[in-house]
């Protein structure tokens, strides 16, 4: 594999020596695509409140985003794009249709996971059901869609799963990271990239199809 530079943000890698396995790599394009896929309508940020570092984001609802439909059979459905309002008129036999927008936001997307909650509903449900600094219990937390919603609108939440591996995702999910130490980790990646001479590798470790 050979890495060149092109300019400030773009390297070509190319992996063998067939033509075809010749490509551009963009740190830009990286970057516009994680914004696009952390689809928030706006930034996460850290607040201090009483002397301590918390999360917080601004969801910059819509509230034109309900409206009344009626299916092919005649029947009424409301329908509901992006995020839920927190005041929205629930009553029985109602039936509703959830557009998400946002399923891979954040660390929501770090790993697949079977029937996940879309986040919109367990954020709109915290947001009506309790205050900042409450607690939030999840008795079946799965890969911890919850516990990551709590965490951003400033809940304690305790998630009970019977499944390892689903502790172990929605303990990651959850675990604050410093920024200096997630950018040391991006500066480290990419020097590897840019920096990577086929010395350094030995060719037990490179499959045979990457050989060209």
């Amino acid at each position: 594999m050979n890495v060149t530079r092109q300019n400030e943000t773009e390297y070509a890698v190319q992996i063998g020596s067939m033509e075809r396995s010749f490509y551009p790599v963009s740190v830009g394009e990286i970057a516009r695509r994680i914004a696009r896929k952390n689809g928030r309508k706006g930034p996460l940020h850290r607040a201090n409140k009483g002397g301590q570092s918390r999360f917080s984001f601004y969801d910059g609802m819509n509230r034109d985003n309900v409206k009344e439909i009626v299916n092919e059979f005649g029947e009424r459905i409301i329908r509901v794009d992006g995020d839920i309002p927190v005041d929205l008129p629930v009553s029985a036999g109602d039936r509703y249709l959830f557009i998400s927008y946002d399923q891979t936001a954040l660390t929501h997307g770090l790993h697949k996971y079977p029937a996940k909650f879309f986040p919109g509903l367990p954020r709109w449900l915290i947001k009506r059901y309790s205050r900042e600094n409450e607690a939030i219990l999840d008795p079946f937390s799965g890969s911890g869609t919850t516990s990551v919603e709590a965490l951003l609108l400033q809940r304690n939440s305790v998630g009970i799963d019977i499944d390892p591996f689903s502790r172990f995702l929605s303990k990651v999910k959850i675990t604050p990271l410093e920024e200096g130490e997630l950018k040391y980790c991006q500066r480290y990646l990419l020097q590897q990239v840019v920096n990577y001479h086929r010395s350094k590798v030995s060719e037990q470790d490179i499959p045979a199809e990457a050989m060209g």
